[in-house]
């Protein structure tokens, strides 16, 4: 019925990241090809050699992998952060009061980007200043970052006039 998967687009975050992982192959290169040792002891250059290839690579990966899921269907609102959620987060449509389109600040009433909790809830965002502020009939306030905040919030809305 709906579906959106979000990965992390932010040049701001990329850009540092690249940056230190060519700093990191760089230095495993002067090691390794070059024999630029970093230390007196051999043993110690290839544990740093091995750490330093691990943050070099490891970082931009993980980064790579993260992402938002983002899945409407069988009355449900299914969220899973990965790899932070091994298994997603399930709301149901039928406990959710009030669902509107909004535009935010991520970092003023959240804290950033990510599995937030912050002044005016808690938050599922990885992108941007949209998405869906959910209203559940505990009272519960919960933010779902969306590309497309629009048409998640229709559909939400659709599904609870059948309801």
């Amino acid at each position: 019925m709906y579906q959106e998967y979000q990965t992390i687009r932010s040049w701001w975050v990329r850009i540092p990241i690249l940056i230190s992982s060519f700093f990191c192959i760089y230095i495993c290169l002067q090691q390794i090809l070059f024999k630029q040792s970093l230390t007196d002891n051999t043993i110690a250059d290839i544990f740093v050699v091995v750490i330093i290839f691990i943050i070099g690579i490891g970082i931009p990966a993980f980064v790579h992998l993260v992402r938002l899921e983002t899945k409407i269907e069988n009355k449900k609102l299914t969220i899973k952060f990965w790899p932070f959620h091994f298994k997603p987060v399930i709301f149901r449509i039928i406990d959710i009061k009030k669902a509107e389109a909004i535009t935010y600040n991520a970092i003023k009433d959240y804290g950033g980007w990510g599995i937030r909790y912050g002044v005016k809830g808690k938050a599922y965002n990885l992108n941007g200043n949209k998405g869906v502020l959910l209203t559940f009939k505990d009272n519960q306030i919960i933010l779902i970052g969306s590309q497309n905040h629009s048409k998640l919030c229709s559909t939400i809305t659709k599904i609870m006039k059948t309801l």
